[in-house]
């Protein structure tokens, strides 16, 4: 049996195969952790004489040396971070989007709990888990170097990429946060973390454990949550590049206590605030549909915000970054 099978996305006629982005979407099956795991990917396309049915066919000016490693927010998607994914794939990454199973639809609705956005470690541990398997099994007709990764997440993405660098968090710190009124004030993402402070000592314990993996040498955190439970202490441990992009004037999160929290905490970071009325959820794909999270729309800006200008300008920030690194 085959441990992943590919979905190809048709290539348009007349389009220079040597140099297309690619999606594909790859199933690596049942993960180590117990979990599902299916892969957006974006990657340049080649041409392969000889190509097994089970591989992806690189073009030759794919950079093979890293990976990047996308994470979408809480019950979000891969594809919604595909207006990033596409644009690292046309500069010459291979860009493997997680789906998190229980979160994200791809597995299916009857799949989804939104229970499953407080247990923090399986973000990261299935990451890990999902590089071994790449490792012993790659999807590409060459090598890939998957010890040496790009972690971008955007939301709960950015709290896991933060993770796999070494960040931990405490529960009981975003209990109390939570509980006041002062500090929390305009925190949509309390929210979720309405049982925080009576979760047993066992849940607590994992909740705080670190999740760090060598293989991730950069990151990349857009907007990104849990910051008010971040633990300092293991953000100024974080010893590898780092650049936190966030909405300062948030309608989600507030940028003093989550993001900039990040940025101010780990030594060195980069830092890009948006000063306009950019949201949350800027971050995402541009979408229509009328879904609201907390309160907030995940499709519709504040007036006189241009997504695909924004996520523009965001993506020139984030690859000088990642090219800085070299």
């Amino acid at each position: 049996a085959l441990l992943f099978g590919c979905a190809h996305t048709p290539i348009a006629p007349g389009a220079d195969v040597a140099s297309t982005v690619q999606m594909e979407v790859v199933e690596m099956g049942m993960l180590p952790t117990n979990r599902l795991s299916t892969l957006n990917v974006w990657f340049l396309k080649g041409s392969c004489a000889a190509l097994k049915e089970t591989q992806l066919c690189l073009a030759d000016t794919v950079a093979t040396n890293k990976v990047v490693v996308l994470s979408h927010g809480a019950m979000g998607s891969a594809r919604g971070l595909s207006w990033l994914g596409e644009k690292l794939a046309a500069a010459g990454y291979v860009v493997l989007g997680i789906n998190h199973f229980e979160e994200s639809s791809i597995y299916g609705k009857e799949s989804q709990d939104p229970r499953a956005t407080s247990v923090i470690w399986q973000r990261p541990q299935d990451i890990s888990a999902l590089l071994d398997k790449l490792i012993a099994k790659s999807i590409f007709q060459k090598p890939v170097d998957y010890s040496n990764v790009i972690a971008i997440g955007h939301s709960s993405g950015g709290q896991t990429a933060a993770m796999l660098a070494g960040a931990t968090f405490d529960l009981q710190q975003l209990a109390d946060y939570c509980a006041s009124s002062e500090q929390s004030k305009g925190d949509v993402s309390c929210g979720y973390g309405g049982n925080a402070a009576s979760a047993p000592s066992s849940f607590k314990k994992q909740f705080s454990a670190p999740q760090t993996d060598a293989r991730v040498k950069v990151i990349v955190l857009l907007d990104p949550a849990l910051g008010s439970a971040a633990q300092v202490a293991s953000l100024r441990k974080i010893n590898i590049p780092a650049l936190v992009v966030g909405a300062e004037n948030n309608d989600f999160l507030p940028w003093k206590q989550h993001g900039l929290r990040y940025a101010r905490a780990i030594p060195n970071a980069k830092i890009n605030g948006l000063k306009g009325q950019e949201g949350h959820f800027v971050f995402i794909s541009a979408c229509s549909h009328q879904t609201k999270v907390m309160g907030v729309s995940l499709c519709e800006d504040r007036a006189g915000v241009d997504r695909k200008a924004v996520q523009g300008a965001v993506f020139e920030s984030v690859i000088a970054f990642m090219r800085a690194q070299g």
